[in-house]
């Protein structure tokens, strides 16, 4: 029998080609909408590209960042951990959240207030004077806070806390706004420059400052009364992990209030997500909707659950417990 030849061209062909056809992995399709386009891909901790993009990952857990720079400090984060299969297709759309300290930036100010911690009061005004927004809210906050407050005082702690804010200090921006709605030196309320400064603080990330929206939206207070703004800021602290909020988001759905139609599922969801987190009157909420059926099958014996979880939490519901006494379980 006579030997068979290969060409080299043929032989380049043999060991480029794939050995199967799972070898080129499974496929990671990102997308991004507005102006998180051209965010950049990490997966693993490496750089992949700019999004939307479609990758060719290997199987197995992965983690996904997407980020995007919004100025020296600040960046905007999109994480999630997947888990690919063997020659899967898996679609991501990453929305990026509001924009975060960069982990830089976050080491320097960890220890910028590491060392501003015990100092001298001299030496603190001259930090603040120097530029430091660190120094400026604290200095701003003695002066608002501290134990010889005068109308003197004030007027230097609204012009420290003013300054902190406009430095890009998302804290400051936040408590300026509460400032500017709770003077005692004769001036009068500033709802202009509390809704300026909580939304800028808001947008930033601070849920204090969502949280004063949404409930000043809510009564009125100094702002035009909105179900429907109350509801979309309680909605945005709720996604921030407040479970205050959360109950909120529950309540209007349990009550159809802010534009969104009853819907008792909806309020379950919402206090269970509450509950889950440790909150106490979420369990007593979500043991009364097991008692009337409300949302979800009724079922005394998972009232009964909620209501002692609520009861011997760290913070005790008293409402939970008074159903249980009705009971005679307590």
């Amino acid at each position: 029998m006579k030997p068979i030849y290969f060409s080299p061209l043929l032989s380049l062909f043999i060991f480029l080609a794939p050995a199967s056809g799972n070898a080129a992995g499974s496929m990671l399709r990102i997308s991004c909408d507005g102006d998180d386009v051209g965010a950049e891909v990490l997966v693993n901790g490496k750089f992949r590209g700019e999004c939307p993009i479609d990758l060719q990952v290997p199987e197995g857990s992965l983690r996904l960042m997407v980020r995007k720079k919004v100025d020296a400090q600040r960046e905007k984060v999109f994480e999630q951990e997947i888990r690919m299969g063997e020659g899967s297709v898996k679609k991501v759309e990453a929305k990026l959240g509001a924009a975060k300290l960069n982990a830089g930036e976050e080491a320097r100010r960890t220890e910028n207030l590491r060392r501003l911690e015990g100092m001298p009061f001299d030496a603190l005004q001259k930090e603040a004077a120097a530029g430091n927004d660190e120094a400026m809210l604290k200095l701003g906050r003695a002066y608002w806070l501290g134990p010889d407050v005068t109308p003197k005082t004030e007027k230097q702690a609204g012009m420290w806390l003013r300054r902190a804010a406009v430095a890009g200090n998302v804290k400051a921006m936040y408590e300026y706004s509460v400032f500017s709605m709770s003077r005692r030196d004769g001036s009068p309320d500033d709802p202009a420059e509390m809704k300026v400064w909580a939304l800028k603080a808001a947008e930033a990330g601070n849920v204090d400052a969502m949280l004063a929206l949404a409930s000043r939206y809510e009564k009125g207070a100094a702002l035009p009364k909105s179900e429907a703004e109350a509801l979309g800021w309680y909605r945005r602290a709720a996604e921030k992990g407040s479970t205050s909020s959360m109950i909120k988001v529950g309540l209007f759905y349990n009550y159809g209030k802010g534009g969104v139609n009853k819907s008792d599922e909806e309020a379950v969801a919402w206090f269970r997500k509450a509950a889950d987190a440790g909150e106490s009157h979420a369990m007593y909420l979500l043991g009364t909707m097991y008692a009337y059926g409300d949302g979800v099958e009724k079922s005394e014996e998972q009232a009964i659950y909620w209501w002692r979880k609520a009861a011997k939490n760290s913070a005790p519901s008293n409402k939970a417990a008074q159903e249980l006494k009705k009971r005679g379980l307590l």
